[in-house]
């Protein structure tokens, strides 16, 4: 995700949104990073619905995991060799704790992940 993330471009565009307090019209900064990557795999997928799914779900479930820690642990579990938790602009502990072949984790979660996507998208073609 990050690899490909990485090659995006990453301009800022403006949003035109309501301000929740006066309903003014009010201009957001934002990269859209999430929709052009959704792009970019629906591009270079030829547009594979199966895919795109399971893209979008790992990009979702990703992003839970590196922006807000969430479900990565129980909320208080202290132990070694997990990542740094983040609570809003407080943290944990002052350094994160990896497993050292984080690599070989990640790519078996990862293959893993999507043998289930694609082999329930075609038992239900089925």
């Amino acid at each position: 995700m990050a690899a490909v993330e990485a090659c995006l471009d990453t301009e800022t565009q403006k949003t035109e949104v309501a301000c929740p307090s006066c309903g003014a019209t009010v201009y957001k900064e934002d990269r859209k990073i999430s929709e052009k990557f959704r792009q970019f795999v629906e591009k270079n997928t030829e547009s594979n619905q199966v895919l795109i799914s399971a893209f979008k779900d790992l990009y979702n479930d990703r992003s839970m995991f590196v922006h807000t820690g969430i479900n990565l642990h129980t909320l208080y579990s202290l132990r070694p060799n997990r990542p740094l938790i983040l609570r809003g602009k407080r943290y944990q502990s002052e350094l994160p704790n990896y497993y050292y072949n984080i690599h070989e984790y990640t790519g078996f979660l990862l293959r893993r992940y999507f043998y289930r996507q694609l082999v329930c998208e075609i038992n239900d073609l089925d």
